[in-house]
């Protein structure tokens, strides 16, 4: 008898390996919980989740959390914790993502944090600081790039000049690809303006 209990015993302990998740797993399953709340706009529940998912070790979602965890802090009203979830994106490791998605996600996420220094600190010169860093992401997407450029960038406080630097670094850093066409002849065509 004491044979078969212990038979059944490392049988349940080596099924129970078996089927046990991984931390990739378990933090992929919290941010599931988390973007279901997020989509009904449970806001608070929601960060609840994302922080539980946070503390997993594994990093292969960071970026996913910071934006994410960043967006329902900043629902909630609480804008400094937003901006200082969004900028956490700078420490996330390339090798997680692909450079396109990793630069798209951290350029969102510069976005939001300039947007909410600009409309909800009043804080102008952060903001335009926030938005000047988008443009250091090359291989983001192309549409967050131009909208920085056309709707977000200040040419009354950067001041001329100032802003034509930045309009011609972002030139210099952009790789010419079909799909940054559009992007690189908005800026082509708002320093031609500028001159």
């Amino acid at each position: 008898m004491k044979k078969l209990f212990l038979v059944m015993t490392v049988i349940c302990m080596f099924a129970g390996m078996a089927f046990a998740l991984t931390p990739q797993e378990i933090q992929g399953a919290k941010i599931g919980e988390g973007f279901v709340l997020f989509k009904a706009e449970k806001w608070a529940e929601a960060e609840v989740k994302y922080r539980e998912a946070e503390k997993i070790e594994y990093e292969g979602y960071q970026s996913t959390l910071c934006y994410s965890l960043g967006y329902c802090l900043e629902r909630q009203g609480k804008f400094e914790e937003a901006i200082a979830e969004y900028k956490k994106c700078l420490n996330i490791p390339e090798r997680f993502i692909g450079r396109a998605s990793w630069e798209s996600t951290r350029a969102r996420c510069f976005v939001r944090a300039g947007n909410l220094y600009q409309k909800e600190l009043n804080d102008k010169a952060k903001a335009q600081e926030a938005y000047l860093q988008v443009l250091k992401f090359k291989n983001a997407d192309p549409a967050i790039l131009t909208k920085v450029v056309s709707d977000y960038l200040d040419k009354a406080y950067l001041g001329k000049a100032k802003y034509i630097e930045a309009l011609e670094g972002v030139l210099l850093i952009t790789n010419a690809t079909e799909e940054n066409a559009e992007f690189l002849g908005v800026v082509k065509s708002e320093i031609e303006k500028l001159r």
